[in-house]
């Protein structure tokens, strides 16, 4: 028999908790389950099997860019793959374009689409 009111206080609490976990505990782990799993991305197959069912998918009525599956007008109003970091030169003639690195605030020649049409012409 128990003759402290204290150790029967915590008998009482240590019980009380495993039948809150008893009944909770397994809804935690569904929630915190589901959580992780929403959380993984999807990655793609690398055999490029994701990219051609896209592709083949899309739902566009001008043309598709093969870099970043937007949807444009004309191949060159394709987007460059990396906005934040690249410079996208439209060639001469106006029909192609290609994208470069954005140069260094420190280059001393940086490389601009000035540098691109020059390359271009041979000029470099």
């Amino acid at each position: 028999m128990i003759k402290s009111p204290l150790a029967l206080v915590l008998l009482l609490l240590a019980f009380s908790a495993s039948q809150v976990l008893a009944q909770f505990g397994n809804i935690f782990d569904n929630l915190f389950q589901q959580q992780r799993q929403q959380q993984q991305p999807n990655q793609p197959k690398a055999d490029g099997s994701w990219f051609e069912e896209t592709y083949d998918n899309y739902n566009c009525n001008g043309y598709i860019c093969e870099d970043t599956l937007a949807c444009v007008k004309r191949p060159v109003d394709c987007p460059c793959k990396f906005p934040s970091s690249e410079i996208k030169c439209v060639l001469p003639g106006g029909k192609n374009y290609v994208c470069i690195s954005r140069p260094a605030d420190n280059d001393p020649e940086p490389r601009d689409c000035k540098f691109v049409e020059k390359a271009f012409k041979g000029q470099v």
